[in-house]
């Protein structure tokens, strides 16, 4: 006979289960049975994460606001500017590279992805968030040695629609003169003049353009178009008459992108894949796609995005955000790239970069060092018991790393480590790691008495908010704000069929925490 399994609330809202249980894991003793069980949380500055990965960033930290999107090295080396773009507060960094401390720290009401130096290095183009009421592009001018200030009014995208910006990607021209501004929303490239702030031009690219890289003469733009799947020519040797001069086809959704060295070849990071394809700049065509997942046989879910080549072009890092790590690649033999290993990182990784005397690795971690238990005001207002809780995306932090860049034994040593704290295993593909007989197939094509799953979702609330007040649980009573008495059914779906307490989601919004 078939069976119905409800998934009750527990399970909406947290929705993988941590992995087994294992020395190196964050454990904790349940509240209701006192066996030691496996649970998300923060080991120093090592953590376990939600989904059963646990993370060893590599280097030193510095810690820093959620969602590091954009970064870039100064000209002179000596600095690096980057911004967290995430839930918790908008801001631009500015880190002193020899000390490798924060040196300043401007607040943003909405940032996004896009951050380019001016040549000479006294000048900072920083764009703004969708929905953002001022200036698409925010401009910081060094006024002395040290001092920084953000200059009033900022640039404007020239007939774009306010409803309609949201700069991606920001590269300047070799002379300084010219800023492109990629926008997201309405799929065009914009030509600034820097000195004045006037529009010089814009093009129509493919579908939502995001990331884009200059030649070193100035007169060529590659542009990804993430929906589109493809990386857009652009002749720039005009800013006021701005063409497309041909489409390269990519695999799904590319990225980051980045020239080698010699600007032959144009590699592209391909979210949706495990991989980063190496394009053939002048026969307009894929030269080699590069494999840069833990494994072989691993499915797609690596997610790399972001992308960079050390100064003398014998390597490519790329970031892969759902590994937490960064692919370490021999790209010496045009055509016969090689990953070497793996160095890990914080949680999802969002950026690597290279400082150009080529000894460190500067990587950001989007979700840092993991999440915790949200922040509770105790006693619980009766009155507006929201109020009591802060809200869990404000958990959220983000890391950078220094990482000195490893020889062939420390990238060794990193690569073991990485392999370590992925619960993945070629063998999963197949079977299950589980001894126990359940309802659900241990074997791939094994089957099921299950014929269908209810899955009842209950937006936004954690376990002990509602079923906390459950004894056989690992919950905590003083948290429960819909108790029984409030929420019945829930809590009688829980005792007849199964009781989700340690089920976790990675998710710090609602897109990523429902199927």
């Amino acid at each position: 006979m078939k069976r119905l399994i409800p998934v009750t609330l527990a399970a909406a809202v947290f929705l993988f289960a941590a992995s087994q249980a294992a020395d190196r894991y964050f454990k904790m003793k349940h509240r209701a049975t006192g066996e030691r069980i496996t649970v998300p949380g923060r080991i120093g500055l090592n953590a376990t994460l939600p989904s059963g990965w646990t993370t060893t960033p590599a280097g030193r930290q510095l810690a820093s606001g959620d969602m590091i999107l954009s970064g870039q090295v100064s000209p002179d080396g000596k600095l690096f500017a980057f911004t967290n773009t995430g839930y918790t507060r908008h801001q631009l960094h500015l880190v002193d590279l020899a000390t490798e401390k924060e040196i300043a720290t401007f607040p943003m009401e909405q940032a996004w992805s896009g951050l380019a130096w001016a040549p000479d290095g006294k000048r900072l183009f920083v764009s703004s968030g969708a929905g953002y009421t001022g200036a698409a592009v925010l401009v910081f001018d060094r006024w002395d040695k040290e001092g920084w200030h953000e200059v009033r009014g900022g640039y404007t995208l020239h007939l774009a629609a306010r409803e309609s910006i949201a700069v991606s990607s920001l590269v300047v021209s070799p002379n300084g003169k010219v800023l492109y501004a990629v926008n997201n929303s309405d799929n065009h490239v914009y030509a600034i003049d820097t000195h004045s702030g006037r529009g010089l031009g814009r093009l129509k690219l493919g579908d939502h353009p995001f990331s884009a890289t200059l030649t070193k003469d100035g007169k060529t733009l590659y542009v990804t178009n993430i929906a589109s799947a493809e990386v857009s020519v652009v002749d720039t040797s005009d800013p006021t008459a701005l063409s497309e001069t041909a489409k390269i086809a990519t695999e799904a959704h590319p990225n980051d992108l980045v020239l080698s060295k010699d600007e032959k070849t144009l590699y592209v990071s391909c979210g949706n894949t495990n991989h980063v394809v190496a394009l053939d700049i002048a026969g307009k065509r894929t030269l080699e796609s590069i494999n840069i997942a833990l494994g072989p046989k691993a499915p797609a879910g690596s997610t790399p995005n972001s992308l960079a080549i050390s100064p003398d072009g014998e390597h490519l890092y790329a970031a892969n955000a759902d590994n937490n790590t960064v692919a370490v690649i021999e790209i010496e033999e045009r055509g016969k790239s090689k990953v070497e290993g793996f160095i890990p990182t914080g949680w999802y990784p969002t950026l690597v970069r290279v400082t150009p005397d080529n000894k460190r690795i500067l990587i950001g971690s989007g979700k840092g060092v993991g999440t915790g238990p949200n922040k509770v005001k105790r006693p619980i207002d009766d009155v507006a018991p929201a109020v009591s809780f802060q809200h869990h995306g404000n958990n959220m932090n983000g890391l950078l790393s220094f990482v000195d860049a490893p020889n062939a034994k420390q990238l060794s040593a990193y690569t073991k480590q990485s392999y370590e704290n992925s619960p993945y295993r070629d063998v999963l593909l197949e079977s299950a790691e589980t001894a126990a007989a359940t309802v659900i197939p241990r074997k791939v094509g094994e089957k099921s008495p299950i014929e269908h799953i209810l899955y009842i979702m209950k937006e936004n609330r954690t376990y002990d908010q509602v079923l906390g007040d459950l004894p056989q649980g690992n919950g905590d009573p003083s948290l429960v704000l819909f108790g029984r008495d409030v929420t019945p059914n829930q809590h009688a779906l829980a005792e007849q069929f199964v009781l989700f307490d340690n089920l976790y989601c990675s998710g710090e919004v609602s897109q990523d925490g429902q199927p």
